[in-house]
């Protein structure tokens, strides 16, 4: 039968994904929440609000897909394959691939819209995960899935963000991530 890679090929999608990193990352860069000097970030104002709202949600939720597409890794869903043949490396990151996405700046972006997003904890009214929670596990775990595929690149330049190597140490994390905590 007829399938969606019959009509568009996985490589003319994978470059047309990979030739738009520049202007994905400056529309994440866009929609990054700023942190004054001062500490707080504009999320605080955006937190409870619903998804149509909340200009870095969105795009996160868009940017997100793509980037499971080229690491082959719905990371969002625990890490199940988007293709068959997930041990091939056809169908995973390549070094080329993340050096792209390391001189675009996407990936820079995405781990600071991470950073930039997130919440005093002790603010927090009630531990029900809110859209914003999941969005954000979510983008941490792309984060991971990209990393991983590249640990040289990608991995190296990801642990050297401090707010990152913060939070993936810290106890609460390692409370509700154990396997990440250990492994980074």
């Amino acid at each position: 039968g007829t399938s969606a890679w019959s009509v568009c090929p996985r490589d003319v999608v994978r470059n047309e994904i990979l030739s738009s990193m520049s202007a994905l990352a400056r529309i994440v860069e866009c929609v990054r929440p700023r942190r004054s000097i001062f500490g707080s970030a504009k999320t605080e104002e955006w937190a409870g609000e619903n998804l149509a709202e909340c200009p870095w949600m969105r795009v996160a939720i868009c940017v997100l897909p793509m980037m499971e597409f080229l690491t082959n890794l719905r990371a969002r869903f625990d890490f199940q394959p988007v293709f068959e043949g997930a041990g091939s490396r056809n169908v995973a990151l390549s070094d080329a691939d993340a050096k792209s996405i390391m001189d675009s700046g996407l990936f820079r972006e995405l781990l600071l819209l991470y950073t930039a997003t997130a919440i005093d904890e002790s603010k927090r009214e009630t531990t029900i995960p809110n859209a914003e929670d999941v969005v954000r596990t979510q983008l941490l775990q792309t984060i991971f899935a990209l990393s991983i595929q590249s640990p040289v690149t990608l991995g190296a330049f990801a642990i050297r963000v401090p707010d990152l190597a913060k939070r993936v140490h810290s106890d609460e994390f390692m409370q509700q991530h154990l396997v990440d905590g250990i492994l980074w």
